[in-house]
This record gives structure tokens, C-alpha cells and sequence, in this order.
């Protein structure tokens, strides 16, 4: 039997408050939004193509982490 990897294990959600930065940066491929979520855990880069809904700035609120990625 196979051991499921980390990304297909059922992980629970954390729930932080804390502030969104959101950007568009303009690329090669053209523009696309990223976003910097500062937490009391830390300070995470958020990359998900649904950011490309809102407009660029701050958004406080509480947020939902569900993965945590090593940069490499």
C-alpha cells in the first residue's frame, strides 16, 4: 500500500486574522495578482488565480491557510 503524499493527505484548515496586500505584477505572459498575507505566524506569499477577482490593495479580515509550501 502506497503512503499518500502531503498534498493528498486531509489536512485541517488554520484560521488567521490578518492583512492581504494584493499587486498586479505585469510579466512576460502579461499581468497577474499576487498577494502577501501578513499574519501573527508569519508573513505568507499567496499565489491562487482567484486573486485575480479583486483590485490591488489591503483587505484585513480573517483567512483560511490550507497549504503551506517550502519556497525553494
Amino acid at each position: 500500500m502506497a503512503t499518500p503524499s502531503a498534498s493528498e493527505k486531509s489536512v485541517a484548515p488554520i484560521v488567521v486574522p490578518g492583512q492581504l496586500t494584493l499587486r498586479t505584477i505585469r510579466g512576460k505572459n502579461g499581468p497577474f495578482t499576487v498577494g502577501r498575507l501578513a499574519t501573527h505566524l508569519g508573513t505568507f506569499e499567496v499565489k491562487d488565480p482567484e486573486l485575480e477577482q479583486y483590485p490591488e490593495g489591503k483587505y484585513d479580515g480573517e483567512f483560511i491557510i490550507r497549504y503551506i509550501f517550502p519556497k525553494s
